[in-house]
């Protein structure tokens, strides 16, 4: 049983740096890319946000939540009542619907050309309120506070 345990906590801490790395890295590699790519290039990178985007944030938001329940359900069956297990659960389900209803959807125009103010700013806010949440959620993993 306790080698089970390491390999989800192996598993729950590869997802944790996938999916915070992705919500941290991604606005400034896409920041450089609307700079200095020219239009035809930005294509490429389009893909590439759709697909990076599914799999970190989608993929990785689904293992992150499904081992952080398997470690829970091993230390103790009171683990779900503890306050800042639901809140960083919420924060993490509300981090990976904001990347995939806001803020795909956000960068794409943006790498499709489209550089409204509205959008601009849509998007700024959003990943802000993203890596706020992430950050959040992992300070409450590591301090685990009452």
């Amino acid at each position: 049983m306790h080698d089970a345990y390491q390999w989800v906590k192996f598993l729950h801490v590869l997802a944790t740096v996938l999916f915070a790395g992705w919500v941290f890295f991604a606005p400034l590699y896409l920041s450089h890319a609307l700079r200095h790519l020219q239009p035809s290039g930005r294509a490429g990178t389009k893909k590439l946000v759709l697909f990076a985007t599914l799999a970190v944030i989608g993929g990785g938001g689904a293992l992150l939540l499904a081992t952080g329940m398997l470690m829970g359900r091993v230390l103790s069956p009171d683990y779900f009542t503890l306050h800042w297990v639901k809140t960083a659960g919420v924060m993490l389900v509300a981090t990976t619907l904001l990347w995939l209803a806001v803020l795909l959807p956000c960068y794409r125009q943006r790498l499709a050309g489209h550089t409204s103010g509205r959008i601009v700013f849509a998007c700024r806010a959003a990943a802000l309120a993203a890596a706020v949440m992430t950050f959040l959620s992992l300070w409450m993993m590591v301090v685990k506070p009452v």
